[in-house]
């Protein structure tokens, strides 16, 4: 963890149609951080500068417009990070010659070079990330490959570090890779503060997975037409894991009886109820491990496990070790790195 001895630039480029949630969420994390740090009797660490091309008014995807001061009062030795925002008009965004000149340019002088989403795009439109492991929006993988080949772009991760690049897949990726960014310059407790001031659920590293099993889930009932029932049960199981759940409740709650129930579910899953609930109770329990200051105990309890004996079997079958050493893994490995076990897509 670096002393910050003055206040950083956080530079947020935005350009026509970008996405505020990547940019409201990012700065809110470093407003946040900067709260924490004054109830604490210390000096505030960050400042948010909103920047684009020309400055002034820029409108967003979703119609609201953004205050920005224009890239050539910039100094680019001032900023500490750079974070260029992505939206769905990014291809218009990369015809701007000068915007990718002058990312390039800058990035030479700050100390971390960040993008949100499809901002991506125009961090390797500057050539900035050749050879570097990159991710971008799901949706725009393809593309992303076929525009630059000598990326190294990773599926299914919510964001990459390679070096001072840090790269986020989505815009609320954004929120966790800030965090993370927080985490690396504050601490740990700074960037869990922040979590919880912001209501975000919990604090995800890098090697997230894009989409919860839920969500893959969901969208692959959705692709297949299945009956909306088995949506709204993965939801209700997903949000009540601390629950003794067992097959008879997910039936009455789908209203069947038992033996329909189980071969309906296997039929449009794949799986049987009960091993779809021990894999999300293990996926909820890694989130939980990643904060090193929640008990193995406690986690067991709040994920239904009941008590850390169940969840060690279980884990050992699904993830192949046991919740402490997952746990020292993921602590050792940092932050960003990519390289911690992809459980998001496995109960698919």
């Amino acid at each position: 963890m670096e002393e910050l001895p003055a206040l950083r630039c956080i530079a947020l480029v935005v350009h026509e149609g970008s996405s505020i949630v990547g940019i409201a969420g990012s700065a809110e994390v470093f407003t946040v951080a900067n709260a924490f740090l004054v109830s604490n009797g210390r000096p505030p660490a960050y400042q948010n500068v909103y920047a684009s091309r020309r400055g002034g008014l820029v409108r967003m995807s979703c119609g609201l417009s953004v205050e920005t001061q224009a890239l050539s009062t910039l100094e680019a030795g001032a900023i500490d990070t750079l974070i260029v925002s992505g939206g769905p008009r990014i291809v218009q965004a990369m015809q701007d010659t000068l915007l990718i000149d002058w990312i390039g340019k800058a990035a030479r002088h700050v100390r971390r070079v960040c993008s949100l989403g499809s901002g991506s795009f125009l961090l390797a439109a500057a050539g900035l990330l050749n050879g570097k492991r990159a991710v971008t929006h799901p949706r725009n993988s393809e593309d992303f490959r076929a525009r630059f080949p000598r990326v190294q772009l990773e599926d299914d991760l919510i964001y990459v570090q390679s070096g001072k690049f840090w790269i986020a897949a989505g815009m609320t990726a954004g929120i966790d890779m800030s965090l993370a960014l927080v985490r690396a310059d504050l601490g740990a407790r700074a960037a869990l503060n922040a979590a919880k001031t912001l209501v975000v659920f919990m604090t995800r590293p890098g090697n997230q997975a894009q989409q919860s099993s839920v969500l893959h889930m969901q969208e692959r009932l959705a692709h297949r037409g299945a009956d909306s029932t088995l949506t709204d049960l993965l939801g209700w199981v997903a949000a009540n894991l601390s629950l003794p759940i067992t097959v008879t409740d997910m039936a009455e709650r789908a209203g069947m009886s038992v033996r329909s129930f189980a071969r309906f579910f296997v039929q449009n899953t794949g799986q049987t109820p009960a091993k779809l609930v021990q894999h999300l109770r293990v996926e909820r329990a890694c989130h939980m491990l990643e904060s090193p200051s929640v008990s193995i105990k406690s986690i067991a309890a709040q994920t239904g496990f009941i008590d850390d004996e169940r969840m060690r079997r279980a884990f050992l079958r699904q993830v192949g070790s046991t919740p402490a050493d997952y746990r020292a893994r993921v602590l050792s490995a940092g932050t960003g790195d990519g390289q911690g076990r992809r459980l998001g897509r496995q109960a698919g």
